[in-house]
């Protein structure tokens, strides 16, 4: 069998450590090491400056002078080995400093065995060639990949990353020095790894694919994607590893959700306005029945005696009295539903003398309600489409004080500020609790769907507070354009 043949550079000033990373790398399989060691700062800083070695282990504590203040020096003279940095028990923070001033990989003394030293050497090369196909690559594609809107990875055959582009590590959250030389597979959860492993195995026969994945940040959040992945293969057909496309659909898929979400509330809004709707042809048909039918019954009846007493000749001038009376009262309730269906005042005499006609009238059925109104808006200076929905808006809130409110004043002000036409109603009365009463399918909730949808569809703003025993305020605004301002 053939050995990898490596020359490793130990800088070390214990000759027990020594002595034991020569035994540990004697028994590494399949690779054949040649150890040399330095026990001083300057004749290590030497050898690695002759960079002759595949690889340097580094001792922390170097006499008067320490493994760090090396390792930084050799980082800063570009030294083309990687280094292991060894420390002792208990040296986690000098550990982290390591790997921030560029150590490929650290060892803790004393739990060092020969897995563990090969698996480090092995992979603080592979980073290390990684790093530096990466420098021989990064200028050519730098103008091109670093301006698309698209996370831009590059992994190698071994399925270690070997470039990615700031919107890639943005996506992830991660800075570009730590993906580069990542395997690929921590970027996924165990269900994605799954979907990336078969994607991978159809690079790998030259296939290229597109598929939807979801990768995993930094600080363990999903994001999904699509990847478009096209494998690279070298001048002799052997696969070199893959270029991937990462596109994020978060905000597709969020609008996507946003979109099922609002047409099953539209759904549901349609059931409860077609349930509203029938509700009120119930309503009324019971006051067609109960008011308009049973007084024409009465005029049937009077009209049916009064025949019979014209044929005996016995018709008084004070039946035709009571007769014409009965007809007015049905005349006055036809009337009375009609201006509660719309009011003709509303077209003819506008917004303002229809409301302060309503709560009059209100006010005539809820003598102990009292009514304060403000309307300070002049008719011309609201479009002839809002006028109908305020009217439905005071009416519907009207409906709800007079039917649960329990209240003995209510506020209504109609105004124009800033730029909008303004309308608030406010009671005094038990309220409610806002969550409790949208959660139930109910006729208030119903009142309320209404008036906020209605509200809104006509490009305003509703805003309702309430809470038990506070009252309840409800507010509707409407921007005006330049033009009917």
């Amino acid at each position: 069998m053939e050995f990898r043949q490596l020359t490793v550079l130990l800088i070390e000033d214990d000759e027990d450590d020594y002595v034991l990373v020569r035994s540990l790398l004697s028994e590494v399989p399949y690779y054949k090491f040649h150890l040399d060691w330095v026990a001083t700062y300057d004749a290590g800083l030497e050898a690695i400056e002759r960079g002759r070695y595949d690889v340097c282990l580094l001792d922390y504590r170097l006499g008067e002078r320490n493994g760090l203040e090396l390792l930084r020096e050799a980082i800063a003279k570009e030294s083309k080995a990687p280094i292991i940095f060894l420390t002792g028990q208990g040296d986690y923070e000098v550990d982290v400093e390591a790997m921030r001033a560029g150590a490929a990989d650290y060892l803790v003394k004393g739990k060092i065995d020969v897995p563990v030293l090969e698996r480090s050497i092995r992979y603080a090369i592979e980073r290390k060639r990684a790093e530096e196909e990466l420098r021989n690559s990064e200028q050519r594609f730098r103008n091109l990949v670093e301006t698309v809107n698209e996370g831009l990875g590059l992994q190698d055959e071994k399925g270690l990353l070997t470039y990615a582009n700031e919107k890639f590590c943005e996506m992830l959250g991660y800075s570009r020095e730590e993906l580069i030389g990542r395997p690929v597979m921590d970027l996924f959860d165990e269900a994605n790894r799954l979907i990336l492993e078969d994607e991978m195995d159809k690079s790998r026969r030259g296939e290229r694919a597109s598929y939807e994945i979801e990768l995993l940040t930094e600080s363990g959040r999903r994001v999904p994607t699509i990847i478009s992945t096209s494998p690279v293969f070298d001048e002799s057909g052997t696969f070199r590893g893959g270029i991937a496309a990462f596109t994020d659909v978060t905000s597709i898929k969020q609008a996507a959700e946003a979109l099922r979400e609002s047409e099953e509330q539209f759904r549901s809004l349609a059931c409860r306005l077609l349930s509203a709707q029938e509700d009120e042809r119930k309503r009324i048909a019971g006051e067609l029945h109960r008011r308009i039918d049973a007084s024409l019954s009465a005029v049937k009846f009077n009209l049916e005696a009064l025949r019979k007493r014209i044929e005996k000749n016995e018709v008084a001038p004070e039946a035709l009295a009571g007769l014409i009376s009965m007809i007015q009262d049905v005349m006055n309730e036809s009337r009375r539903i009609i201006e509660d269906l719309r009011p003709a005042m509303l077209d003819d005499l506008g917004i303002a003398a229809t409301t302060g006609w309503f709560c009059k009238e209100f006010q005539r059925t809820f003598p102990d309600i009292d009514i304060e109104r403000k309307i300070a808006v002049k008719d011309g200076e609201v479009p002839e489409s809002l006028k109908i929905v305020i009217f439905r808006v005071i009416q519907e809130a009207f409906h709800n004080i007079a039917r649960s409110s329990r209240t003995e004043r209510v506020d209504l002000s109609l105004t124009q500020r800033d730029g909008a036409i303004e309308l608030c109603i406010e009671d005094n009365g038990i309220g409610f609790d806002l969550h409790s009463v949208l959660s139930e399918q109910n006729s208030s909730e119903v009142g309320l769907t209404c008036m906020k949808e209605r509200t809104e569809l006509s490009g305003g703003s509703f805003v309702i507070e309430s809470g038990s025993e506070k009252g309840t305020r409800i507010c509707a605004s409407w921007p005006l354009r330049a033009g009917e301002r």
